[in-house]
């Protein structure tokens, strides 16, 4: 699904603005991501690897497309304990 959800509003020469639409509720999230650094997830690099500026949240809503809400609904939390 990757991209399928992701527009690009504007690019400067090292910053992406992006913006998510949600496919449940149709909430968006707005990613400012650097530019670089999404390249090299394009390319195959590990999300967290490549955009680690990015919250937890923000990097699903890429892969994903679902905003935190919807994350909330579908995953729940997790105790680590």
């Amino acid at each position: 699904m990757k991209g399928a959800h992701v527009v690009i509003r504007t690019r400067t020469d090292t910053t992406l603005f992006i913006e998510v639409t949600c496919p449940m509720c149709q909430d968006v999230t707005d990613v400012a991501a650097s530019w670089p650094g999404y390249e090299a997830w394009m390319r195959g690099a590990y999300i967290q690897d490549a955009l680690p500026q990015t919250s937890p949240e923000q990097r699903e809503a890429l892969l994903t497309g679902y905003c935190s809400g919807c994350q909330q609904e579908i995953f729940g939390t997790e105790d680590c304990g």
